[in-house]
């Protein structure tokens, strides 16, 4: 049986390896679509990969939903009020995770609508979908990190 400090250790390690998947998962399709007229990759091969990234990324989304409230938990009584410059950072970066979320949604619409005719248009399109889901990962993943060390 793990003691409490090792489960607490795991248990960010898997938070921060789920972070990687929410940034690179994004960064990678952005640059495969940006790319995409110049290669002549074809669309329905970006947008298929796009579709694997999507599982990709709502399963590390999941694991970073979890593994945040686990992290949370074990800290317990010892988070700062909100009125506090930590506590206003942590309440700025739940409501970027909320509208992130809100915004993957929105897109795993639009990439499932785009998979089913997959023009160069549509596979073009992706670099803004996940190039935006990128930049604003990257927000969260340094307020985590002010967060931390705060």
């Amino acid at each position: 049986m793990l003691d409490g400090h090792t489960t607490h250790v795991v248990v960010r390690m898997i938070h921060v390896l789920a972070a990687t998947v929410l940034v690179g998962g994004p960064v990678s399709i952005t640059l495969l679509a940006t790319s995409t007229r110049r290669d002549r990759l074809p669309p329905a091969a970006i947008l298929g990969l796009a579709t694997r990234i999507e599982v990709a990324y709502w399963l590390a989304f999941a694991i970073i939903v979890a593994t945040g409230i686990g992290n949370l938990g074990a800290l317990g009584s010892g988070l700062p009020n909100p009125d506090t410059d930590w506590g206003r950072t942590f309440v700025v970066k739940l409501l970027i995770v909320a509208a992130l979320a809100l915004f993957s949604a929105v897109r795993a619409i639009v990439i499932a609508r785009h998979s089913l005719n997959p023009t160069p248009l549509a596979a073009a399109s992706l670099s803004s979908w996940y190039g935006t889901t990128a930049a604003a990962t990257t927000v969260v993943v340094a307020l985590a990190i002010w967060l931390a060390h705060a």
